[in-house]
């Protein structure tokens, strides 16, 4: 970034890019799928990566065949009580502290677009208040200015406005298929960080 003068400010995802919260996510729907003896496998959690709360919730209520069981409403319901439990033990990925502080050291704006919705953005941060007080912009899902979740576009050309910078001279940085696809559709060049279990040819579509 430091010799790219095309790059004027850096988007991060936060789940997953900047916070080790997935396992945390995965044991939280687990808890709810117990008392019905359903188990999320990987192939069906790396569906849901990315998207928001009532997206990834209807989803997994299809293809469990939760109907008359329990609501996607109930599930993101359960699914925040039970993360929210578990926030205070999130770790920071390896790296993100030393990137951000790194980037804030050059005087480039830094920004968040995450699907995950203020309140539980907030419970998120509390451990990481250092790596976040240097990060200027934080959109979350739940922002009324992003009428579409990602892999649409919205979140990332919410946050590039807010940084005031056009999307094209941002830099993002995400984990998940659904993210790349919304920073690149907003016309940003996006570093892609996926999770090991994750088909990386999938990503090379968007190179």
């Amino acid at each position: 970034v430091e010799h790219n003068k095309h790059i004027k400010g850096v988007i991060f995802d936060l789940d997953g890019t900047l916070l080790d919260t997935e396992t945390l996510s995965t044991q939280s729907i687990q808890m709810i799928l117990t008392p019905f003896n359903r188990f999320i496998t990987w192939d069906l959690k790396k569906t849901l990566l990315g998207l928001r709360g009532p997206e990834w919730s209807k989803i997994l209520v299809d293809e469990l065949q939760l109907h008359g069981l329990i609501t996607p409403e109930e599930v993101v319901k359960q699914w925040e009580d039970n993360l929210n439990n578990l926030s205070s033990q999130v770790e920071a990925m390896p790296g993100a502290y030393e990137l951000v502080d790194r980037l804030y050291s050059l005087n480039i704006p830094l920004a968040i677009a995450t699907s995950s919705n203020r309140q539980m953005f907030i419970k998120k941060r509390l451990k990481h208040n250092e790596m976040f007080r240097k990060i200027n912009v934080v959109v979350c899902g739940d922002d009324e200015k992003v009428k579409n979740g990602k892999p649409h576009p919205d979140i990332y050309l919410v946050a590039a406005s807010r940084l005031g910078l056009n999307a094209e001279s941002c830099l993002a940085f995400e984990d998940a298929l659904s993210g790349v696809e919304s920073a690149t559709s907003a016309g940003m060049t996006c570093i892609a960080i996926p999770d090991k279990q994750l088909d990386k040819n999938k990503f090379l579509s968007f190179t």
